[in-house]
């Protein structure tokens, strides 16, 4: 059996390649080789050219790195990366499965997750190749959801308790993503359960 680090980090000298602690003197530990992702952003021409899935997942996660500023360009990005799993002759589920770890990777704002989804389509209808179908495109806005509701429920315990967590079953029954962003965005500030509630129920 053999160890290896894979370093997804974005500290281009953090390398390390050993594990290991010292008590009552006896000493354990292990030395291992590491791969640094950040080493393959100038070779993404290479990526785009490799037959394995794996590339296009790196590709994703330096682009997901390198536009965390710019939400745009990584739309943009996005789906030049989409793009390419149609153009690379993959089968249905392959492109399926490569689809939405990358949509889940390369998180975006409603707008321009909606955008981005209306470009794949249009895409799609040009190509005649509809492999992502409606009620997958749904079921990514209720995976955005759950994982916003499930984030206020714990912001909602740690801060108020009991008498946060009352909130949940009106919480859960908003389909508003946006909606759900501020509510979460809110709970730093506000005062109390009831001042949270007025954000959606006037």
């Amino acid at each position: 059996m053999a160890s290896f680090a894979i370093l997804g980090d974005d500290k281009l000298h953090w390398r390390p390649d050993h594990f290991g602690y010292n008590r009552w003197g006896t000493e354990v530990g292990i030395t291992f080789p590491n791969v640094k992702l950040l080493d393959y952003l100038p070779r993404r021409q290479e990526l785009e050219e490799n037959p394995n899935p794996f590339a296009t997942v790196i590709l994703a996660h330096l682009d997901t790195l390198q536009t965390r500023h710019d939400l745009q360009d990584r739309k943009d990005r996005k789906f030049r990366l989409i793009r390419g799993l149609y153009e690379r002759g993959w089968d249905a589920d392959q492109v399926r499965q490569l689809f939405l770890l990358i949509d889940w990777m390369m998180d975006l704002p409603k707008d321009l997750a909606e955008a981005f989804l209306d470009e794949v389509e249009q895409y799609e209808e040009k190509k005649q190749m509809v492999f992502i179908t409606t009620p997958e495109r749904f079921g990514l806005e209720r995976a955005l959801n759950q994982g916003l509701s499930q984030g206020i429920e714990v912001s909602l315990k740690l801060k108020f308790g009991e008498p946060g967590l009352q909130l949940m079953p009106e919480i859960r029954a908003i389909k508003d993503s946006e909606k759900l962003e501020a509510i979460l965005h809110a709970i730093e500030t506000v005062t109390s359960p009831e001042d949270l509630r007025r954000l959606w129920a006037g």
